[in-house]
């Protein structure tokens, strides 16, 4: 999006308590404030990075990329300066810079007692707004983010479904599910006995279940297999139902009735005792692996359990899950408290410094666990191999391998082991592994995902004949083309009047066939409508009468707007 700031500040404007303020409602996302040559240049750039940060904090995919003109003074001290910002959703840039300029003029107009302006800007009201724009998942988000990091074309295609990169490097991306992924194996893994049953068919170490309708049920399961148990639903992910660890039969009956408000259809297995861990399969190879603990809190040898608690919630890590889930992970709840009962402990006891206090009994993210990154090398191989040969019995090129063994470093075929879940939709995670998205969507998308295109720009009144259209697709060894009247591909017409030459455009950038693109377009599509891709290896603007006044007003126009996409400009 471009425009225009109208910007009157006085020259020596210190800029501390609006930076103060714009630190505040980003919680951990960093913000480093600019160093501008003016006043007026670094307020623009501050309104820029504020809005693009807020965007970012509501899971909407923006770069940070952001261009600030030279301010030029107008009339009674007002300055204009010309701005250009990232978009994805024009709705929420719109709404997000609008809230954003009406909180700098309040901290401007504000003499004194800063602190109060912080709720000028309400982020509840903007989690709101910005709901319809928000990118479902955080896997789908980081990924989105990725590519603008790596400059990799990305559109929306339908409901969470986005594809990445261009003609014939395109690939599609739901979460972790690719395009790829075989719908079989996503089936079987998402049913936890079908799972089990395709694992120990390859002789790998897989639970053995008994499905129960009710908690009386599901009692008789627990004695029958032995104490402790696990119960769990079979068709759900992401540790949603499920209590481990448990011992007795009053135990068995609570688990039983809080995962019936998650699914109907529950089941039994016995406990390994072991410690959880995720090894994350792509593409044959073990690319993470954590190691993952219940929710909890770390003693100090000073507080209460109940203060400790409290003291987690306000850290950036939990304010953010409860700003994005709206629950609270962590408290001195039923299931709290009966583990204490259980250690002897109250909410008033002080554990010791560096004591971890367990208060949940499932080890996922979702209800205040914590993950620590393991090395790839420090885990046995055996153990590597084991995760990926059980990603590749259910076909899957994406997994979530959950395993329990006693220590990481040990051969399962040693010290024994349980493949208690394959997840074929993984949470990659980016707490402790930021980078993880970049290198996994590398993989995925060679060469940044891009073909050889090239766009010419006809300004008013000129007309490109097809003939003429086909030598120039030739000249630049490009074999499909694109033009107001259809798509061509080797020579093929695969597309008929489009409706107008950004949509034909866009229609041949996005073919598999398409190995190189020649894309015609008018200066009035792109005034319009921007550019059909980010990047073109040359753009061509393209004049019969290269003197008319219309050309050159077109050409001043342009210019500015598509020399940044170009690795040759022509005009």
């Amino acid at each position: 999006m471009t425009g225009r700031f109208h910007i009157r500040i006085a020259p020596d404007y210190s800029f501390e308590a609006l930076d103060s303020v714009v630190a505040s409602t980003l919680d951990d996302t960093r913000y480093e404030p600019p160093t501008a040559p003016s006043a007026v240049a670094g307020l623009a750039d501050r309104a820029l990075r504020w809005m693009t940060a807020l965007q970012v904090l509501h899971n909407i995919p923006v770069s940070d990329v952001h261009r600030v003109g030279t301010p030029a003074m107008v009339e009674d001290g007002w300055s204009e300066v010309a701005i250009a910002a990232p978009c994805y959703a024009r709705g929420a840039s719109d709404g997000c810079l609008s809230r954003v300029i009406a909180a700098i003029n309040a901290i401007l107009a504000a003499s004194e007692n800063t602190e109060s302006i912080r709720t000028v800007l309400d982020l509840e009201d903007l989690k709101v707004a910005f709901k319809p724009y928000s990118v479902g998942g955080t896997n789908m988000f980081h990924f989105l983010q990725a590519a603008l990091d790596m400059d990799v074309p990305f559109s929306g295609l339908v409901s969470n479904i986005f594809s990445f990169g261009m003609g014939a490097g395109t690939r599609w991306l739901n979460s972790t599910i690719t395009d790829q992924t075989p719908n079989l194996g996503v089936k079987i893994a998402h049913e936890k006995m079908s799972t089990a049953v395709m694992l120990r068919r390859a002789g790998l170490p897989a639970p053995v279940h008994m499905l129960v309708a009710d908690g009386a049920a599901a009692v008789r399961a627990a004695e029958t297999l032995g104490y402790p148990v696990v119960v769990k639903p079979t068709d759900q992910e992401q540790g949603r139902g499920v209590a481990a660890n448990l011992g007795t039969a009053d135990a068995v009956l609570a688990a039983f009735a809080e995962a019936q408000t998650v699914s109907k259809s529950l089941l039994v297995e016995k406990h390994f005792h072991g410690k959880d861990y995720r090894l994350t399969v792509a593409r044959g190879n073990v690319i993470k692996i954590e190691n993952r603990i219940a929710g909890g809190v770390e003693g100090d040898g000073v507080s209460t359990i109940e203060a400790l608690v409290r003291a987690a919630l306000d850290t950036p890590r939990f304010r953010k899950f409860l700003r994005d889930s709206g629950k609270v992970p962590l408290s001195l709840d039923a299931e709290a408290l009966g583990l204490l009962g259980e250690s002897g402990l109250t909410p008033q006891s002080i554990p010791p410094a560096g004591d971890y206090v367990v208060l949940r009994r499932k080890n996922n993210v979702s209800t205040g666990g914590l993950q620590i990154r393991i090395g790839v090398d420090d885990a046995h191989p055996d153990n590597v191999s084991l995760a990926i040969r059980a990603a590749e019995i259910l076909r899957l090129d994406f997994a979530g391998i959950d395993l329990l063994i006693p220590d990481i470093r040990n051969s399962w075929l040693e010290t024994g082991a349980l493949i208690c879940e394959v997840n074929a939709q993984p949470q990659i995670g980016v707490r402790t592994t930021p980078e993880i998205y970049r290198e996994v969507l590398s993989g995925l998308v060679a060469d940044g995902g891009r073909i050889p295109a090239h766009l010419v720009v006809a300004t008013s009144g000129t007309e490109i004949d097809h003939a003429d259209a086909v030598r120039g697709a030739s000249a630049l060894g490009c074999h499909g083309l694109s033009t107001r009247s259809g798509v061509w591909i080797d020579g093929r017409r695969i597309v008929g009047q489009p409706g107008d030459a950004y949509h034909a455009a866009t229609i041949l950038l996005s073919e598999r066939t398409a190995r190189s693109a020649l894309c015609i377009v008018s200066a009035q599509d792109v005034i319009d409508k921007g550019l059909p891709a980010s990047r073109f290896r040359s753009i061509r603007v393209f004049g019969r009468d290269s003197s008319a006044d219309t050309h050159k007003r077109e050409l001043a126009t342009l210019v500015p707007m598509i020399k940044p996409h170009a690795e040759q400009l022509v005009t």
